[in-house]
């Protein structure tokens, strides 16, 4: 693939491809704004999972933010490897090695956390459902 850029666009070598400059900039627009978590809808929480990139545990990420979704809708809001969430919470910007921990923002609390079992939570659905039931608890203080 060979790029060129031409007048106001990028454009690819292959035939009939479209311009790619457009997507760049809605990337580069979308990455500022995700800078700070949004804020808990009213009587919801937010939800930020560190996930372990190295060790593949993304689809695991993705099966729980499901699981969340099914079961909340946007009363909970789940997030993954927020920069400034776990430079918070473990004073390192990127995800510890091995780590899937999830944690309430709000409160700071950690829910659950592999790195101390060496389980994940996605691996039985009784779990995912007392951490759900947890979370729904701290939901029903606010």
């Amino acid at each position: 693939v060979q790029w060129a850029e031409w007048g106001t666009g990028w454009t690819s070598a292959f035939v009939g491809a479209r311009p790619v400059k457009a997507g760049y900039q809605m990337a580069t627009c979308r990455r500022a704004s995700e800078d700070e978590l949004p804020e808990a809808p009213e009587g919801g929480r937010v939800i930020h999972v560190e996930y372990c990139m190295y060790c593949k545990f993304l689809p695991q990420y993705l099966k729980f933010r499901k699981a969340v979704a099914d079961r909340f809708g946007e009363r909970v809001l789940c997030f993954g490897n927020h920069e400034d969430t776990l430079q918070q919470l473990c004073r390192q910007p990127k995800a510890r090695l091995g780590a899937f921990e999830v944690v309430d923002v709000k409160s700071n609390k950690v829910l659950y956390t592999k790195l101390g079992s060496g389980l994940h939570i996605t691996e039985r659905q009784e779990w995912m459902d007392q951490l759900f039931d947890e979370i729904d608890e701290l939901c029903e203080k606010d």
